[in-house]
């Protein structure tokens, strides 16, 4: 046994943390509040279309970070998004997820161009592709603090929902990594 085991033994401490240790953590101290709760069920309701909230589980998320709106370093380029949905796709297929509209797409991307490419492809054309308004298309550390001060709840929201996801394709970015965690989700 490696020493830090020895000795969180001898402290009589778990060997192990329980699954989703960060979200036991982060429901125990937070909360959204009014406005945060409102952007939140305004995202579950166009998600869901039709006038009806998306379910948690009942739908896919896509975050494709690119580094484009901010001094950032390139994450994935725009001629990645077909591998994106394609993942998307396949985690829909794997879970026995309802291969048509009824079960959404969600996509956050911090690039326009992406979005409207995304509106373009078959998945987008019958609507079960979704793309959140754009002023939630922001990095928090990163963007001007005018776009912050305007986006962060709409962002905020976005990253709660994308947490409810019955699944999640990442970019190897802090946005989705950590909502997958928070949001307890099954499949990333």
């Amino acid at each position: 046994a490696s020493p830090s085991c020895v000795q969180a033994a001898a402290l009589g401490l778990p060997l192990r943390s329980p699954p989703f240790l960060v979200a036991e953590l982060f429901d125990a101290l937070f909360e959204p509040g009014p406005a945060l709760a409102a952007a939140l069920a305004a995202g579950r309701l166009a998600l869901g279309g039709g006038g009806a909230a998306v379910a948690d589980r009942g739908f896919v998320a896509v975050h494709l970070r690119t580094g484009d709106i901010s001094w950032d370093r390139a994450r994935h380029g725009k001629s990645e998004l077909a591998a994106f949905l394609a993942c998307a796709r396949q985690a829909e297929s794997d879970l026995g997820l309802a291969p048509g509209p009824e079960t959404p797409w969600l996509l956050a991307t911090d690039s326009a161009e992406v979005a409207e490419a995304a509106l373009a492809t078959p998945e987008g054309l019958q609507g079960k592709l979704r793309v959140p308004d754009p002023s939630g298309r922001i990095h928090i550390d990163r963007s001007e603090m005018g776009q912050v001060l305007e986006g962060a709840a709409a962002n905020y929201a976005e990253w709660l929902l994308f947490g409810r996801a019955a699944a999640v394709v990442l970019s190897r970015s802090f946005f989705g990594e950590t909502a997958a965690e928070v949001g307890r989700v099954p499949a990333a």
